[in-house]
């Protein structure tokens, strides 16, 4: 867990598309804070210290949290479709976590996988490379655009891809954050691509395993 000191002040929760909703629990640090929680509208929270607050967002619904807050979102699963069934927890980096490169590991045996970048740019499909490639339109399942205020917007683009190793980058430099997750006969996983797991599989790689 990151330590409270190091906590940012803007954190980017996106839909996971399969599913039916997500939970979202935001652990504020020991001062007193107002949280922005920003939807179809924003509105002001005011959050005890050390008093987690709980929400829900719909499906194909994202928020941006802006408070020193640490945020854990809890993906529902779907409750139609017994291959995106099972629900996961993931941690939500706050945007100063964020990078222009990530070296991932997408694991074998589930059936879908998909990874979630949210940047600060709108042409984000020409500037993003994945294993050196350009994105293929016909791998996009999500794509939408989260304003953040009068003078901020992120875009939100969610990808099938393959098993093995994934290489993201952004030919500009510009940082992203990333989400991974992935699908199977109820089962399922989820993880931030920079934030490692201590059940990684490998010394080298940033995959959570389950």
């Amino acid at each position: 867990m990151t330590p409270t000191t190091n906590w940012g002040d803007i954190h980017i929760v996106p839909p996971d598309f399969n599913s039916d909703g997500t939970l979202l629990t935001d652990q504020p640090s020991a001062e007193p804070t107002v949280v922005s929680v920003g939807r179809w509208s924003t509105q002001l929270i005011q959050v005890l210290p050390r008093v987690p607050f709980v929400f829900s967002l719909r499906a194909n619904e994202s928020a941006h949290i802006t408070g020193r807050v640490f945020v854990t979102s809890s993906v529902k699963g779907s409750k139609n479709n017994p291959n995106s069934s099972s629900p996961y927890m993931v941690t939500i980096p706050d945007i100063i976590q964020s990078k222009s490169q990530y070296i991932i590991q997408i694991p074998e045996g589930y059936l879908t996988n998909y990874v979630t970048i949210m940047i600060i740019k709108e042409n984000i499909k020409d500037d993003l490379r994945l294993n050196g490639q350009a994105i293929e339109e016909g791998k996009i399942r999500f794509e939408s655009v989260l304003p953040i205020n009068f003078f901020m917007s992120y875009t939100i683009l969610t990808l099938e891809v393959s098993t093995g190793m994934l290489n993201i980058t952004t030919t500009s430099g510009s940082n992203f954050s990333l989400l991974v997750f992935g699908y199977r006969y109820l089962d399922s996983y989820g993880f931030a691509g920079n934030v490692p797991s201590r059940y990684n599989c490998s010394s080298n790689s940033f995959y959570g395993c389950k």
